[in-house]
């Protein structure tokens, strides 16, 4: 039958079967997040003399098994066996998020349990202005130095120093489609390079065109940087000034109304309101002040 728990697989299957390579590597690909009675950073918290609970379980193992091989079929052999006092895994804080999807996207080159950008929806549908594999489109239409924003997970993320002694970054930006490398320039490096750092989410503004330097491929496209952002943060960046709200004619009426009047109210702030009112068939935009201004949230931009 199935496992119920690290001990019991440690008991069941011999060293010689799961080394600690192999029980590592399914640690980190959440191959026994059905145990709950333990979580991930437990397998490598220290225990005892072992730099780890996984090292410290093994050789328990391998002591289980030769006790088992030795024990006589006897009076006594059944009641010996009920005596192996099992280990208690080590007390230790859970790996956050982020550190378990590294460890998953090291092990298996996917990201199996989660997606790190799974908790920026909302920032997803309002900050980049496309996805990351609709940049070849814009290459493969000449569409060249319009500015767009991109949304992602930095990884890959290098700080150099280059022949002046100036600093430089360079990253690889991924999303849910695709991914891109970056180079943020020493120009904009002293501003902006807390925010490449792997793990981190961010929104990258700037323009995507054919490379300056032709050193690579002739026709070789590049993405510019204009500026860096924390996708958290990246919505009060967006609605600095003022938020717009679409409604077609024909939504108009009191339920509507109540409706927008008790979402501005959870969400008192500073940004003024403009109401658009789109008239299709006319072909007319009316263009209206709500009298409540509003502070930017999840909670107003999923509605």
């Amino acid at each position: 039958g199935p496992f119920s728990d690290f001990a019991d697989l440690i008991k069941r299957l011999e060293s010689k079967m799961v080394n600690k390579k192999v029980i590592e590597s399914c640690v980190y690909a959440g191959a026994f997040d059905s145990f709950s009675n333990m979580h991930r950073a437990q397998y490598f918290a220290p225990y005892d003399k072992y730099p780890s609970f996984i090292e410290y379980m093994i050789r328990w193992g391998n002591h289980y098994h030769a006790s088992q091989k030795n024990m006589q079929m006897s009076l006594f052999g059944d009641s010996l066996q009920n005596d192996i006092v099992v280990p208690s895994p080590p007390a230790c804080p859970e790996w956050t998020v982020l550190e378990k999807l590294g460890k998953e996207i090291e092990i298996a080159g996917i990201y199996l349990s989660a997606h790190p950008l799974d908790q920026y929806r909302i920032e997803l549908n309002h900050a980049p202005t496309l996805s990351i594999d609709l940049l070849s489109k814009l290459q493969e239409e000449n569409k060249e130095g319009y500015r767009h924003r991109l949304c992602g997970i930095v990884t890959n993320a290098l700080h150099r120093t280059d022949k002046r002694g100036e600093g430089y970054a360079t990253f690889t930006l991924q999303d849910y489609y695709g991914s891109v490398d970056l180079r943020l320039p020493s120009r904009l490096y002293p501003q902006f390079k807390h925010l490449v750092e792997n793990g981190q989410v961010i929104m990258v503004d700037g323009s995507y065109g054919k490379r300056k330097k032709k050193k690579k491929k002739f026709n070789d496209w590049e993405f510019y940087i204009s500026s860096l952002a924390m996708l958290s943060d990246s919505l009060n960046q967006l609605f600095r000034r003022s938020i717009e709200v679409f409604v077609p004619l024909e939504m108009i009426g009191s339920e509507l109304g109540d409706r927008m009047e008790l979402l501005f109210k959870k969400n008192k702030g500073n940004l003024p309101v403009h109401i658009q009112v789109l008239d299709a068939i006319n072909k007319l935009q009316l263009e209206m002040m709500s009298p409540r201004k509003v502070a930017v949230s999840s909670e107003l931009l999923s509605q």
